[in-house]
C-alpha cells in the first residue's frame, strides 16, 4: 500500500498544473512587441552608428555633440577642400599640357605634402598650434562622451540587475505557489478515491 501511495504522490507532483497557461500564444510578444528596434532598418551605416551612439549617451550629451557638430559644419561649409582645389589646378595644367601632379601640393595641406617635421627621437608629426588645440578639444569631447556613456552603462546595468532580482523573486514565489497547489490537488484526488 505504501508503494502505491508513493507512486501516486510522484505522479501528482509530475502533473502539469500551470504549464498549459505558459505555452505559446500564437506569436504575441506582449510588451516586447512594442519596444523600438535599435538600429532600425536604415541602410546607411553612418546613420546606424549615429543612432547607436545617441542611444548610448545621455540626451544632453547628444544634444551638445549635435550642436558642436553643426557649428563645425557651418564653419567649414563654405571652405573649398584642398584636394578639390588641387584637382582643379592639375586639370588646368593637363589641358595646357604642362602636367605636374605635385604642382602646388606643398602649400595646399594635402596629406604627406605639408611641412610636417619629424622628431629624430620619436618619429612624431608636429602640427600647427590650431591643429593641436582642435585635437585637444576633440580628445576632451571624446573623453566626455565616453565618460557619459560609461555612467549610462553603469546605470542601465544597475537597473537590469534590480529587474533580474525582482524577476527571480517572482519566479521563486510562483514556484512556491505551484508547489502549494500540487498537494491540495493531491488531497482532492485522494478524497475522490
Amino acid at each position: 500500500m505504501r508503494r502505491k501511495t508513493d507512486k501516486r504522490i510522484l505522479h501528482i507532483l509530475r502533473l502539469p498544473i500551470e504549464e498549459s497557461y505558459l505555452k505559446d500564444y500564437g506569436g504575441f510578444l506582449g510588451p516586447l512587441g512594442c519596444q523600438p528596434i535599435l538600429f532600425g532598418k536604415s541602410e546607411n551605416p553612418l546613420m546606424l552608428t549615429a543612432e547607436f551612439l545617441v542611444s548610448a549617451v545621455d540626451p544632453r550629451v547628444a544634444a551638445a555633440a549635435a550642436k558642436a557638430a553643426m557649428e563645425v559644419f557651418v564653419a567649414i561649409k563654405d571652405e573649398v577642400p584642398a584636394t578639390e582645389n588641387h584637382m582643379k589646378n592639375v586639370e588646368k595644367a593637363s589641358v595646357a599640357e604642362k602636367f605636374n601632379p605635385t604642382y602646388g601640393m606643398a602649400n595646399r595641406g594635402i596629406a604627406g605634402t605639408g611641412d610636417c617635421k619629424e622628431d629624430d627621437d620619436a618619429n612624431a608629426v608636429t602640427f600647427p598650434a590650431s591643429v593641436d588645440e582642435k585635437m585637444e578639444q576633440i580628445q576632451t569631447a571624446a573623453a566626455a562622451a565616453l565618460a557619459s556613456a560609461a555612467v549610462k552603462a553603469k546605470h542601465l546595468a544597475a537597473l537590469e540587475e534590480r529587474k533580474i532580482k525582482s524577476l527571480v523573486v517572482l519566479l521563486v514565489e510562483t514556484q512556491m505557489k505551484k508547489l502549494e497547489i500540487k498537494p491540495r490537488h493531491f488531497e482532492e484526488q485522494q478524497a475522490k478515491i
